[in-house]
């Protein structure tokens, strides 16, 4: 209990910091929905430091991978299914099935400044337009 006091008063600290994330946050979401994905859960109340987001037909595996390569660190999913790349069971409960595998998080932490998140945004929209280059030539050469 004592511990978790201790937690509960620094946390109290630093919400001027939270501030900032959200603002960064919400700047890298404006950026990856102009791309063409969906941020999820945008329009409640969330967490200062997490970004949400899906695009339909673009696998949470894939952006991971893309991602990785480029030093960006995401998950595919809730911390708690860290690991697993089913498709999001929230995103079906919420009646966004066509989105439900092509989901990923991106997480703040206590040193994550305003080029953390712009970086995310840069390395994301440019992973994301390859995709649909890739998409785009395999269409053409089916056709």
């Amino acid at each position: 209990m004592a511990g978790f006091g201790v937690a509960a008063e620094i946390a109290g600290g630093e919400l001027e910091q939270a501030a900032h994330h959200a603002s960064w946050r919400d700047a890298a979401a404006e950026r990856v929905k102009a791309a063409g994905a969906v941020v999820v859960g945008e329009a409640v109340e969330r967490l200062p430091n997490t970004l949400f987001l899906a695009v339909e037909g673009w696998d949470s595996p894939q952006q991971l991978i893309g991602l990785d390569l480029a030093g960006v660190m995401v998950s595919a999913g809730s911390a708690c299914s860290s690991g697993k790349t089913k498709p999001s069971k929230t995103l079906v409960a919420m009646g966004l099935d066509r989105l439900a595998t092509g989901a990923v998080r991106a997480s703040g932490g206590w040193g994550t400044q305003e080029s953390d998140w712009t970086r995310f945004a840069d390395v994301w929209t440019a992973a994301f337009e390859k995709h649909v280059a890739r998409l785009s030539v395999r269409a053409k050469e089916v056709a």
